[in-house]
């Protein structure tokens, strides 16, 4: 695509369905993936699994995957709690 068409760079968010923000007022609170894995105490595989689910986000930084911590937050938080009495032993 030729970059010259569009009149600004909110164009060409729009047309690829991307929101529009300056780098500047984004604020992650970015980790890399060894943090991610002991903050969420879960395994590698299932982080790909949760990234891929949308459940948490990731940023890609050359080879480095980064997390937003946050979105482990949220996941942890919107995960159901097991009632008194329904384990089963």
């Amino acid at each position: 695509m030729n970059r010259d068409k569009f009149e600004n760079y909110e164009t060409l968010a729009v047309m690829f369905n991307r929101e529009y923000r300056h780098m500047s007022d984004a604020k992650r609170n970015l980790i890399t993936m060894k943090e991610a894995l002991e903050k969420g105490r879960f395994k590698r595989t299932k982080a790909y699994e949760l990234i891929n689910d949308g459940k948490i986000i990731a940023y890609k930084d050359g080879h480095t995957t980064l997390i937003d911590a946050d979105s482990i937050e949220a996941y942890q938080a919107s995960l159901p709690r097991i009632e008194p009495g329904t384990v089963k032993r």
